[in-house]
């Protein structure tokens, strides 16, 4: 239970709040342990007659406290656009730090919503593209510079533009999978340093791997649920279907048209129409394959029990880790890693909030943005978890966050997350 002493009775290792305004002190957050000496005399400097400290987050070690007579602080109410004091513009590294931190992450929230806008417009362009009856010269002009477009724009953004496929949902169908299924597979094609005419061979055959459902009877097509057998069995005819439409319209090279006709294959055989391995594949249907997997399994096109992220790379990973190249898959998980961004979590010091970035060689303690009230949401706090001691307890659907912890963790703007959540 929490209690108030004074603030000479705290020391190192006390777990202590700081019970004012978030601009009125130098600390990242509003409560914490305190770490070391400079902390100590900092807090003590506050003006604080007696501070809330929590005992049991305490060390065990420490003397027992006084409890002392609670006193009140009465300070402006959060303001979400609210700036630093003049007063904290000092040469105190605390606030130094807290400075560059907060300015950190208004420069990523700015490049964010840039991504986030980038990648709107790339589906709007697509469904305008699948809707043409154009001629196939235009048509395939107009996917090239959309291809040219991710390259330029989304591509650059790294775990930002991870974090924005995995949070998009099914908010426009099948053309946010397509844009999702394209931003991946180019990411590793990146990865693996294909060359620039390879890019847009893969960026074509991902951006039209889906093309044949639209041929398909409506009833299979737009049927959100698990399929029946005899759906299954026709809605298998897409791949080759689609294969062929587009090698009659003559808009894609010969190795795009394999992505159509194979981005359901696996290397172990297990895969449809025709149950290729993995020698009689295309380098870019294994890509694909891999992706368009994924993709199904976090935004629920299968009609099957939607993962989170991270549920999707590990079964990816571990059970189902035989039906793709292992070059690809390696790759794959050192760019989403074991929770990848975009992934809602709840830590072990029972904060909520959104995986931000990766890093290769600790893939267990990503860079996490956290949830505080407290803190304006254009200045949340992203922290290292190993840094903090922290790690994640489990992982979160979008249906378990709510809408003010949503949009407070957005990228961009606050209506990036949807209503259908």
């Amino acid at each position: 239970m929490d209690q108030h002493v004074s603030t000479d009775q705290i020391t190192i290792g006390t777990f202590v709040y700081i019970d004012l305004h978030w601009t009125k002190h130098p600390f990242l957050r509003q409560s914490f342990k305190i770490k070391n000496a400079d902390e100590l005399k900092t807090i003590r400097g506050l003006g604080l007659d007696s501070i809330r400290i929590n005992p049991k987050k305490s060390d065990a070690d420490l003397l027992e406290l006084e409890p002392q007579v609670e006193t009140s602080v009465v300070d402006d109410p959060v303001v979400e656009e609210a700036v630093l004091e003049p007063e904290a513009a000092t040469e105190d590294p605390l606030w130094e730090e807290k400075t560059k931190k907060i300015e950190q992450q208004q420069k990523r929230r700015r490049k964010a919503k840039v991504c986030e806008q980038a990648f709107a417009d790339a589906v709007n362009t697509l469904s305008q593209l699948m809707s043409s009856r154009a001629p196939v010269e235009e048509a395939a002009a107009e996917a090239k510079q959309l291809i040219d477009d991710v390259c330029g724009s989304i591509l650059q953004a790294d775990d930002l533009a991870v974090q924005l496929v995995n949070i998009q949902g099914q908010s426009d169908g099948r053309y946010t999978h397509i844009m999702n299924v394209v931003v991946l597979s180019m990411m590793i094609a990146k990865r693996l340093d294909y060359s620039t005419d390879d890019m847009h061979i893969l960026g074509l055959g991902a951006l039209y791997h889906d093309i044949g459902v639209s041929e398909l009877p409506g009833q299979v097509a737009k049927k959100t649920s698990r399929l029946t057998e005899p759906e299954f069995a026709i809605y298998k005819r897409h791949t080759l279907l689609g294969a062929s439409i587009a090698q009659k319209q003559g808009r894609l090279p010969k190795e795009a048209l394999r992505v159509l006709a194979e981005h359901h294959e696996n290397i172990d055989g297990s895969g449809y129409p025709r149950g290729l391995t993995g020698d009689k594949m295309s380098r870019f249907s294994k890509i694909v394959s891999l992706v368009n997997s994924y993709d199904n399994l976090t935004n629920n096109l299968n009609g099957g029990r939607e993962l989170t992220p991270h549920e999707a790379v590990s079964l990816l990973f571990s059970k189902d880790k035989q039906r793709f190249e292992p070059a690809v898959l390696n790759v794959f998980v050192s760019i989403l890693g074991v929770y990848p961004p975009g992934t809602f979590v709840s830590l072990s010091n029972d904060k909520v909030g959104i995986v931000s970035s990766v890093k290769s060689e600790r893939l267990l303690f990503p860079d996490v943005m956290i949830y505080d009230p407290d803190v304006p949401s254009d200045q949340a706090l992203i922290i290292d978890l190993e840094e903090e001691g922290l790690s994640i307890k489990n992982t979160l659907k979008l249906s378990e966050i709510t809408r003010a912890t949503k949009e407070y963790l957005s990228m961009g703007t606050a209506g990036y997350y949807f209503d259908s959540y």
